[in-house]
């Protein structure tokens, strides 16, 4: 079975939560003859797949619309394509597979740029409607492309992501501050909630005399001008912009708890790369989270700003509460890992050669 992976997230700094999910698969995958199509090679590390580096100006829509297909169409016949992504290319000369990673662009749209949306929304469907094979990345993905997309429940498969446990382990040696801190991590944008998370952790300032540091770490992404205001307005508080992967381990293992307030996610990764890394974690109660964490974390309303303060506030004066929490966190955490996420897409890949 010959396989084509459209990797070109994969080849980029910074990396983005499909980038970060491309090199997951790309060092795990085995089993298949895998061709990784991208930009650039740069820093990939790959298990059995060869990688083809395709030059064409910095556009992800022309290259995966026009470059990506002339590249697939000159070389032997590959059965198929995956696009882990949702800009699958209008002409593919194979059976195709997609992975969906989430729908907030359905569920929130007020936290979209109009433009950004429509593009979102049309490529979407498009994938949708015409890949052989749908991967979503959780049940609750999995749900959201049958209710808003009317996806067929038999084209879809979950398939769960994965955690690097070699770089995300808990023996790592933890980032040191002049004072505890609360981690977040992900990209500046409305729906990660962070302005949410600023105010609750001002509450919780206001009635601890020990200092404690908010810190987030995401780069810009969009609709980011309220949640750097909010920081501005509020001591203690560090954006941090992007975080190398070098760096992210020792975050995770120096916080004193890590805080995920989103109101959406598809798949949510950094509560796993947390846990893994021996961190207790806060997250909100919604879409994915508690089908990742299962019983390993505390869970609140997103919406609730003083359950925030008022637990966060509990969890920093109970260091048995943590360590319950940590052990938890990395007993879930061992469930997941690449090399599960490879052969599961493997049985999806043979599931579109079928037909």
């Amino acid at each position: 079975m010959r396989i084509a992976l459209d990797a070109f997230e994969a080849g980029f700094e910074p990396l983005t939560g499909t980038g970060r999910y491309v090199r997951g698969l790309l060092g795990a995958l085995n089993g298949a003859e895998i061709t990784a199509f991208l930009r650039h090679g740069h820093g990939v590390k790959t298990g059995a797949a060869k990688l083809v580096a395709l030059r064409c100006p910095v556009n992800r829509t022309v290259w995966s619309q026009a470059r990506l297909p002339l590249a697939l169409a000159m070389r032997r016949p590959f059965d198929v394509l995956h696009v882990p992504g949702h800009k699958l290319p209008a002409l593919a000369p194979c059976k195709t597979v997609v992975t969906i990673h989430d729908l907030a662009f359905l569920k929130f749209p007020e936290t979209f740029k109009p433009l950004h949306r429509q593009r979102l929304v049309w490529f979407t469907r498009n994938a949708v409607r015409r890949a052989d094979r749908i991967i979503a990345v959780s049940e609750s993905t999995k749900r959201d492309l049958c209710e808003l997309l009317g996806a067929p429940d038999e084209r879809i498969d979950v398939v769960h992501h994965g955690v690097d446990h070699e770089l995300f382990r808990p023996d790592v040696a933890p980032a040191v501050r002049t004072a505890p801190y609360i981690l977040s991590v992900g990209t500046l944008q409305p729906r990660k909630n962070y302005t949410m998370l600023i105010r609750a952790f001002k509450r919780l300032c206001e009635r601890r005399r020990e200092p404690v540091e908010l810190l987030i770490a995401g780069q810009r992404g969009w609709l980011w001008e309220e949640i750097e205001a909010e920081a501005d307005r509020t001591p203690r508080v560090h954006l941090l912009g992007y975080v190398s992967d070098d760096q992210l381990p020792a975050l995770y293992a120096g916080a004193a708890v890590v805080a995920m307030p989103s109101l959406y996610e598809g798949f949510g990764l950094p509560l796993l790369e947390a846990m893994a890394c021996e961190a207790p974690v806060v997250a909100a109660n919604v879409s994915c989270f508690p089908e990742v964490v299962g019983n390993a974390a505390v869970m609140l309303d997103p919406t609730d700003e003083e359950s925030w303060a008022a637990t966060l506030s509990e969890l920093l004066d109970d260091p048995a509460q943590r360590e319950s929490l940590r052990q938890n966190g990395m007993a879930r955490a061992k469930e997941f890992t690449w090399e599960r996420t490879a052969s599961q897409t493997l049985v999806v890949y043979r599931k579109a050669a079928a037909g």
